[in-house]
Parts: structure tokens; C-alpha cells; sequence
């Protein structure tokens, strides 16, 4: 009879090949399928992780407090203010809002702001109102 032999996971004794627990140190033995599996499982919980955590750093540095300013809350603002009172629409604010800023000699922009022309006056799409 042709016993297979290999060698303990732990101590390096040498063992039955069906052995599941090492006479020698008392280590139970790892089968192959089982450590395929073992890696498998690592390796799925670490893709997990690693997906959670990009969600999580996401979700994190688009949150909190507003990276633009908010809308003064001051007397040349007050009737934008209130007319948001009154409609509670962004859209019929915002048509307000070139008679300021787009008009010349209007309030100036910072360098990077968009321009007039490159789409649709969407002042409160980033801008906040907040209603008192």
C-alpha cells in the first residue's frame, strides 16, 4: 500500500496525506480546496472593502459645507431672497440674477467662473439661497 505523505502546515512533520490533525503538534491541517477558498474569500472581502471605502471618500468630499458662497443676505440680494419666498423656484431667482452679473458694470466674476454664453444661467444650481 502506497501511503501519500506531506508535510505539517505548522511543525513540518511528515503526515499522512488524509491527516487532518497533527499527531505531532495538534494542529489541525489545511486541505488545498480549503486554502483556494480562504484566498478567494480574501480576496472578494478586499475588493469589498476597497469599493466600500471609495464610496465612503466620495461620498465624504462631495458632502458637508458648500465649497461656493452662499448668497449674501444683503439689500442688493433682498429681492431675490423674496421672490424665492414667495415662488420657491431657483429657475424665476435665477433670471434675476443678470441684471447684476452679466449686465456691464455688473458685479465681476472670479477668474474661473463661467461665462455668459457657456450655457444656461443656472446661478443657484451652485450658489446657495438660505431662506431666513
Amino acid at each position: 500500500m502506497d501511503v501519500k505523505i506531506k508535510f505539517c502546515s505548522d511543525c513540518g512533520a511528515q503526515i499522512s496525506l488524509k491527516t487532518e490533525i497533527c499527531p505531532h503538534c495538534g494542529v489541525r491541517q489545511i486541505h488545498k480546496s480549503n486554502k483556494i477558498l480562504k484566498v478567494c474569500l480574501i480576496a472578494i472581502c478586499g475588493v469589498l472593502l476597497l469599493g466600500m471605502s471609495a464610496v465612503l471618500i466620495t461620498f465624504f468630499t462631495i458632502s458637508g459645507e458648500e465649497k461656493t458662497k452662499r448668497v449674501p443676505l444683503d439689500e442688493k440680494h433682498m429681492p431675490a431672497y423674496e421672490l424665492f419666498k414667495k415662488t420657491q423656484s431657483k429657475m424665476e431667482v435665477d433670471k434675476g440674477c443678470p441684471t447684476c452679473h452679466f449686465e456691464p458694470g455688473g458685479v465681476p466674476f472670479p477668474p474661473k467662473h463661467p461665462k455668459a454664453g457657456d450655457g444656461p444661467r443656472r446661478c443657484l444650481f451652485c450658489h446657495k439661497l438660505k431662506l431666513v
